[in-house]
C-alpha cells in the first residue's frame, strides 16, 4: 500500500509540489514558537538548523541546502544582470517560487535523510512542539516518518543523480 501511495506521489522528473507541502505543514504544524529562532520567514529552515545542532544527518542537509540557496541565488542575480540595464526591476524574493518555497523539504527527501530527521523530531518532540502537534502523537509521528521513509525508497530519487529537478521544480 506504502509503495502504490509512493508511486503515486512522485513524478518521474522529481518530487511532486503538492506531497511536499503537505510534509512541510505536518512538520510545522504545533511547532514552539521558539524552535522557529530567528528566521522568522523560512521556520522549515531555521527547524532543522536548530535540528542540526545536535543530529548529524540534519547538519549535513542544512550545509547542503545552504549550498543549493546559494546557487540559485547567484544564477537570479546572473539573470538579472543580463537583462537591459536601462530597465529598473522589481526586487526579486532570494528564491524562485518553484525551487525555493519547500526547498529545504525537497533536499532532505532527495538527501533521503527525511524520515530519520522527522523521527529524530519524533522522539524528541517536547523540545520543539506543542502537546498537541501532530509530530507529539505517539502514533501519528512515527507513522508519518515511517511513511516519508517508504517515500524515499520508492520514489527512485538517487543522490548522484542531476540536482536540477530540485532547483527547477516540477515540469509542467
Amino acid at each position: 500500500m506504502e509503495t502504490m501511495v509512493a508511486a503515486v506521489l512522485i513524478r518521474h522528473d522529481g518530487i511532486s509540489e503538492a506531497p511536499v507541502a503537505a510534509v512541510e505543514a505536518c512538520v510545522l504544524h504545533g511547532l514552539k514558537r521558539r524552535a522557529a529562532g530567528f528566521l522568522r520567514s523560512n521556520k522549515i529552515a531555521a527547524l532543522f538548523m536548530k535540528v542540526g545542532k545536535s543530529f548529524v544527518p540534519a547538519e549535513e542537509l542544512c550545509r547542503k541546502a545552504q549550498q543549493l540557496e546559494q546557487i540559485v541565488q547567484t544564477k537570479r542575480s546572473q539573470s538579472l544582470q543580463s537583462q537591459d540595464g536601462l530597465r529598473k526591476m522589481p526586487r526579486l524574493p532570494s528564491l524562485a517560487p518553484q525551487g525555493g518555497k519547500n526547498m529545504w523539504i525537497r533536499t532532505a527527501l532527495f538527501e533521503k535523510v527525511l524520515d530519520k530527521i522527522v523521527l529524530f523530531l519524533v522522539e524528541n518532540g517536547s523540545k520543539y512542539y506543542e502537546k498537541e502537534a501532530v509530530l507529539m502523537d505517539p502514533v501519528d509521528g512515527p507513522i508519518l516518518a515511517s511513511l516519508l521513509g517508504t517515500w524515499t525508497v520508492c520514489s527512485g530519487i538517487h543522490k548522484d543523480e542531476d540536482r536540477r529537478s530540485l532547483l527547477d521544480g516540477p515540469v509542467c
